[in-house]
């Protein structure tokens, strides 16, 4: 639609401001959104974005002096629920129950439909789930548990719930507000949510989009706005930028140096395996016919020092693959090989073996959320630090302190809550906590989900430096782009089995994403 310049805002947050202890998170920040429009918000992690959207959204206090419009009435807090004023919030921390099933997520968004007894009318709501589900394209199982989804589809389900519970509260004209949705979903079902997003915005609705991937602000955005360290330090057309514009201004001068593109790494690490002697095995791991889960026949083989990468469209069986190489689910059959060695691991003797996982889930499985830096830095290395059951904390400090500075979390503080960290120095902290018990194998599940174009950058230059090494790092991951500036090699799935394997100058994100696509028909 055409976007009327004099229109009613149909977002306008005046002057938000959020300090946490001595932190000011939020300074002054102002932010309009026009009726029919795509609004991007970019920034680093740590930048003020999330605490933004939780401000306007009622999770976070609004501070004295601070206004939020919708439609150009004020907004009146607390705020129970967004929904019932027009405005829908999907939040990183996705609020789905994994024990319930997609029919009863969606209808706990508001909408139960019931009979004249009061009891939930289920075969109703299944109906309606069915409904929803081949409107939007998602080709899922009403009945199926939430928690057996993948994070893509999760991310999908969680939109949807808002979606559809705004619009069935009758309102022709609302806000959405998007924080970070595309973190989790490979480049297919990207481009199915931002036509989702576009799609809205024809009858007059508006969307704020945060995202950390500048592709996309210029595939879906009409205006963008750029948050600083709780500043908001510019608003522009999309039109009249470029994506150096943009990355200087979210990150001025602190901008990580651009990653090693893969192959020059790659050549000398040709020239550094050329040296190994003719008795050391040169294939860290070998699976051969690997099955279990949702992998039915996964061959593939990662050589000591190389960066291996594995994708595919959502639910193809690679969030699996993972726990079945560290015998956290179990096999089903085939055979793998660690180092030459025919191998059966359970989650405690694969770390012993050096055979590491960094989780997807980074609060639910990758840190101790509550815990400190230097706590989650040394917790599994803890012995180190002890002596006739005392534990020597100067030396502990000094450990964290030194691996804080290795791997450039921010900020270097070993006492800072992990929970107060941004999502980039949170998966850091992540990886470090990995590295430390000695990792030869590491398993890095959605590396770089989630996090800034700074951290992506540094978190790239981490893996590589790693692999340089010696070791060797498997990346699953949805993120096609951050494949091909990381990977030696990429190896695509398909409905649980592997179709192909991408190598050298074959490598490209358009390549990869061909590949998946294809392998999925």
């Amino acid at each position: 639609m055409e976007i009327d310049a004099d229109a009613v805002p149909a977002l306008e947050a005046t002057n938000l401001n959020m300090t946490f202890g001595p932190n000011q998170v939020l300074t002054g920040a102002n932010l309009l959104l026009k009726p029919g429009t795509i609004h991007a918000l970019v920034g680093a992690n740590g930048s003020g974005k999330s605490t933004l959207v939780r401000i306007i959204s009622g999770v976070y206090p609004l501070a004295k002096g601070g206004e939020v419009k919708l439609w150009g009435e004020t907004v009146k807090y607390p705020l129970m629920m967004p929904e019932r004023i027009g405005l829908g919030v999907v939040h990183q921390e996705l609020p789905l129950v994994a024990s319930m099933s997609v029919t009863e997520n969606l209808a706990a968004g508001g909408h139960f439909g019931k009979r004249l007894t009061k009891i939930i009318a289920w075969g109703q709501e299944r109906k309606r789930t069915a409904s929803l589900l081949e409107v939007y394209g998602l080709d899922l199982d009403p009945s199926m548990l939430v928690g057996d989804l993948s994070m893509a589809e999760k991310q999908q389900i969680a939109t949807l719930r808002v979606i559809s519970t705004v619009e069935e509260m009758g309102f022709k004209k609302w806000v959405l507000i998007l924080d970070e949705p595309t973190s989790a979903l490979p480049a297919h079902e990207v481009e199915q949510l931002l036509q989702w997003m576009k799609n809205l915005v024809i009858s007059g609705s508006a969307v704020l989009f945060i995202t950390h991937r500048v592709k996309e602000v210029f595939d879906a955005a009409n205006v963008v706005s750029v948050l600083r360290d709780g500043f908001v330090v510019s608003t522009r057309s999309t039109s009249d930028v470029t994506d150096d514009d943009l990355f200087q201004m979210m990150m001025g001068q602190r901008a990580a140096p651009a990653l090693e593109h893969s192959r020059t790494a790659l050549a000398r690490r040709t020239e550094k395996e050329s040296k190994i002697p003719s008795d050391v095995v040169s294939n860290a791991l070998e699976l051969h016919n690997f099955a279990g889960g949702k992998i039915y026949d996964v061959t593939l083989n990662a050589k000591v020092g190389e960066v291996v990468g594995v994708t595919g469209l959502a639910g193809m069986g690679q969030d699996d693959l993972f726990y079945l190489i560290i015998g956290d689910k179990p096999r089903a059959g085939g055979e793998m090989k660690l180092f030459g060695k025919s191998r059966a691991l359970n989650p405690v003797s694969a770390v012993k073996e050096g055979v590491v996982l960094v989780p997807a889930d980074r609060l639910g499985e990758g840190v101790w959320d509550e815990g400190k830096i230097r706590e989650n830095l040394t917790i599994s290395i803890l012995k180190r630090f002890v002596a006739r059951y005392w534990l020597k904390l100067r030396h502990e400090k000094r450990a964290a302190g030194d691996a804080i500075v290795e791997h450039t979390i921010v900020p270097r503080l070993p006492e800072y809550k992990v929970k107060s960290l941004s999502g980039g120095n949170q998966q850091k902290v992540s990886l470090a906590r990995a590295l430390s018990v000695g990792a030869n194998l590491l398993l890095v599940h959605e590396g770089v989900q989630g996090v800034d174009v700074g951290s992506r950058r540094a978190i790239g230059n981490l893996i590589r430096r790693v692999a340089e090494s010696g070791v060797t790092v498997i990346s699953v991951s949805s993120d096609y782009e951050f494949l091909a500036e990381t990977c030696d090699r990429v190896v695509i799935l398909a409905h649980g089995r592997t179709v192909c394997t991408l190598e050298d100058t074959e490598i490209d994100e358009d390549a990869i994403e061909r590949a998946c696509i294809t392998a999925a028909k």
